[in-house]
């Protein structure tokens, strides 16, 4: 059987915290929360500076076959997420490097050649995957906002005394608040788009948000449950910054026969919690 590997991770620390949001009012309430923080000018979220190494760092340990053929970068188009791809790649070329092509160091003639003709950018593709997008949040006026106005309900306890954070965010998507998106839509774009490139490929390296991977990673147990809470419970709970999960897929005369999948849990560079896959979920994104 051919094995498919899709690595698949939350974007590290992005939002710099000199730069501070606006107030706005919690619907429902007079209480004001700042929100929108962190953006730099050009309105985006970019890593923190120290994050990239860490990303690198990270990348280093994701499990590449020895005969690696093909792969493929499929982040999210919201640039947190491309910056932390691109840079778990840097680390998991390296470790290609080293580790496969034997090479000790990077500049020598001899090793600039070798990594001339077979380092792994060779055989990677770049693809920006909108399936792995965060939702399009809205305010109650039906504007996008980036989420502000569910945040600040996320985290006001008159508002939400049962969700933490980002399930909030599920909850209102199960609840077809306009504001948010339901989770199985948000399962659908993303799987239908991802899995037909992890099994065109030797191994997929995506990054996406929170609760995108909660959500996702629910389902591949065939099991995203009823609630915001349950899509996290049934995940194996919140990923913390820069941690994800490693799915492998076997595939056999354009057939998925099988698959397996393992979460971290709280250190982003050990994969220390396996969880069971429903192979029909694979089967029906694959032809979606």
């Amino acid at each position: 059987m051919k094995e498919h590997i899709w690595h698949s991770r939350r974007h590290l620390e992005a939002r710099e915290p000199v730069f501070v949001g606006e107030f706005i009012v919690v619907p429902g309430t007079s209480d004001r929360a700042l929100v929108g923080n962190g953006l730099h000018p050009d309105r985006e979220a970019h890593l923190q500076g120290n994050q990239y190494v860490l990303a690198e760092e990270i990348g280093a340990t994701l499990y590449l076959p020895p005969n690696i053929g093909s792969a493929a970068v499929v982040p999210s188009p919201l640039l947190r997420a491309v910056q932390t791809a691109r840079h778990n790649f840097v680390g998991m070329a390296r470790a290609y490097a080293a580790n496969i092509l034997g090479l000790k160091e990077f500049s020598s003639t001899e090793a600039r050649e070798r990594l001339r003709l077979w380092g792994l950018d060779k055989r990677t593709e770049f693809v920006i995957c909108d399936g792995l997008a965060e939702t399009a949040y809205k305010n109650s006026a039906n504007q996008e906002d980036g989420g502000n106005e569910l945040v600040a309900e996320a985290y006001n306890t008159t508002v939400n005394a049962k969700y933490k954070g980002y399930q909030w965010m599920l909850q209102k998507g199960f609840e077809n608040d306009y504001r948010s998106e339901h989770p199985a839509e948000l399962v659908k774009r993303a799987l239908s788009q991802v899995v037909p490139i992890v099994i065109g490929k030797d191994v997929v390296l995506s990054a996406s948000h929170q609760p995108n991977l909660e959500a996702i990673t629910a389902a591949l147990t065939g099991n995203l449950g009823n609630d915001g809470n349950e899509v996290f419970e049934n995940a194996g709970g919140a990923y913390g910054m820069g941690g994800g999960f490693e799915l492998r897929v076997y595939e056999k005369d354009g057939r998925i026969k099988d698959a397996q999948l393992k979460r971290t849990t709280s250190d982003p560079t050990v994969l220390d919690k396996e969880l069971t896959v429903d192979v029909g979920v694979l089967r029906w994104a694959w032809t979606l």
